[in-house]
């Protein structure tokens, strides 16, 4: 407890009795269960059975219980034969963990600002003497500023002001990889983490009937071609290609729910959603056809697609491991076969 900073209810101690189960036997806060039967999630009670039959620590991957999610460690209590006596158990609540990262969060975007404060201050003191230098750092701070994290300080000094612009490069590279990851985030599960904050964690019986524009394409012939290029031309050209449709899909408000190896899937929300989603794949079309007339690949691509509209559902899909908000319904069926039969040429 002292040396990690951990609560009384963190910690305790049980043991397996003859029926197979686990019981409470030591604990230090004051209202102990002591005799008590503990049932362990499914995740727990693998854990607890490799801890007893092998008597080795581990850690558990995050699971909820009736009291919470956490993240438990657990050590095996071993007798002098080596058999395992009880297992130390020790519990870490994701809530308490998340509050953490707020609160170093809060203390880097704080000293952040008072450092982006400082160099403006200190731009406008010597900016007679060091103007040009000055104006690059002042340039930096502007670039945090706008979440334009591909901008690199170049100063023409060797001295600390070198040393500074050097700082505030790595501080921007670490922001620009942070923000890089919301790229993997779809429009709808972003908003569904923000709202399952605001209420105080996920639930995962939420679930919504939403009215949607449903978006999907494919590549035609695509198996023909990753089996006859070699694996990297695959890679490069699926980017390439999926790079323009995200490009413009968001241009045109949709949110892409995923990526199915070749194929897009998205959903538009919202007002004149049906309109966005056909101006979306039109302009796909004639960026997909600009780029068959620059022989960006030897063979012509050509990308079928779907669009239909409906009433979907919205919600957590998946299991305490590994959870994905996404969408399910007829309409998202409907449109992949709408898109199976388009031959993608434009007409």
């Amino acid at each position: 407890m002292r040396d990690n900073n951990l609560r009384a209810e963190q910690i305790y101690i049980l043991r397996p009795n003859q029926k197979g189960e686990f019981e409470f036997v030591v604990m230090v806060q004051k209202k102990t269960f002591v005799g008590d039967i503990y049932k362990p999630p499914k995740a727990v009670l693998d854990a607890y059975s490799v801890v007893t039959k092998e008597a080795r620590a581990l850690r558990t991957d995050l699971y909820t219980d009736d009291f919470g999610s956490f993240i438990s460690g657990l050590a095996p209590i071993v007798r002098p034969d080596g058999t395992v006596a009880g297992i130390l158990h020790v519990d870490y609540d994701i809530e308490l963990f998340l509050d953490e990262v707020d609160s170093m969060l809060r203390v880097y975007l704080l000293g952040l600002l008072g450092l982006c404060i400082f160099f403006i201050l200190f731009g406008v003191y010597i900016h007679r003497q060091l103007s040009s230098d000055v104006l690059a750092l002042v340039q930096g701070t502007r670039a945090i500023e706008n979440e334009d994290y591909n901008h690199v300080i170049r100063v023409k000094r060797s001295d600390e002001l070198s040393m500074v612009a050097n700082a505030l490069n790595r501080a921007i590279s670490g922001l620009g990889e942070r923000f890089e990851m919301l790229k993997y985030l779809p429009k709808h599960t972003a908003k569904m983490i923000r709202e399952a904050m605001s209420k105080g964690g996920v639930n995962r019986a939420d679930g919504a009937r939403v009215e949607t524009a449903v978006f999907s394409s494919d590549i035609r012939g695509f198996t023909r071609l990753s089996e006859a290029w070699p694996a990297e031309k695959v890679v490069r050209m699926l980017n390439e290609f999926i790079c323009v449709q995200a490009e413009i899909i968001t241009k045109y408000g949709g949110s892409i729910d995923k990526y199915m190896g070749d194929a897009v899937l998205a959903v538009f929300e919202g007002e004149e959603k049906e309109l966005r989603a056909v101006k979306s794949a039109v302009e796909i079309q004639a960026a997909i056809e600009s780029m068959n007339e620059q022989d960006i690949v030897e063979e012509p691509i050509l990308i079928g697609i779907g669009i239909t509209v409906g009433e979907l559902v919205m919600g957590k899909m998946g299991s305490d491991e590994r959870m994905e908000y996404t969408v399910i319904g007829a309409p998202v069926n409907l449109s992949a076969r709408l898109c199976s039969k388009a031959d993608g040429k434009v007409t």
